[in-house]
């Protein structure tokens, strides 16, 4: 079989120029219809964050989240308290003994535990004042 250039030609021509015209429209349907998707699945995020939002500020979740924390702040409470109890012991061993040096640093460790003590438990009853005013808040009259 012979083809000539112009038989060829003739023949594929017309299937390029339709490629040609299809494949933009063909694109441009394929990225509306991903638009379209993408769309969807935002407006489900977003009814999805509606929902956990309003879970999260029922009373019943509130109350749980507040007392969490109350149980901490007394777990911290109880640490602080347990690890004061042997410093002050060396404090006053030390000093009855008259070690002035050994007294001063047991008496830096007392102060630093309860600054940490004190930044720790701040920081609990700022998110237990928040959160009590946000049950206050939600709780119906």
């Amino acid at each position: 079989m012979y083809f000539s250039f112009r038989s060829l030609v003739r023949a594929i021509l017309p299937a390029v120029v339709l490629a040609a015209v299809a494949m933009p429209a063909y694109a441009a349907d394929k990225k509306k219809q991903s638009d379209q998707a993408r769309n969807v699945l935002d407006k489900q995020a977003e009814i999805a964050k509606a929902l956990r939002d309003k879970a999260a500020n029922s009373p019943e979740e509130l109350q749980k989240q507040l007392d969490a924390l109350k149980a901490e702040l007394a777990a911290e409470k109880d640490r602080h308290n347990q690890a004061l109890m042997p410093l002050q012991q060396d404090l006053k061993q030390y000093t009855d003994a008259r070690d002035r040096k050994r007294a001063d640093r047991t008496q830096k460790s007392i102060d630093k535990e309860n600054d940490a003590f004190n930044a720790k438990s701040d920081e609990l009853n700022k998110k237990i004042a928040d959160l009590q005013a946000r049950l206050d808040a939600a709780k119906p009259k």
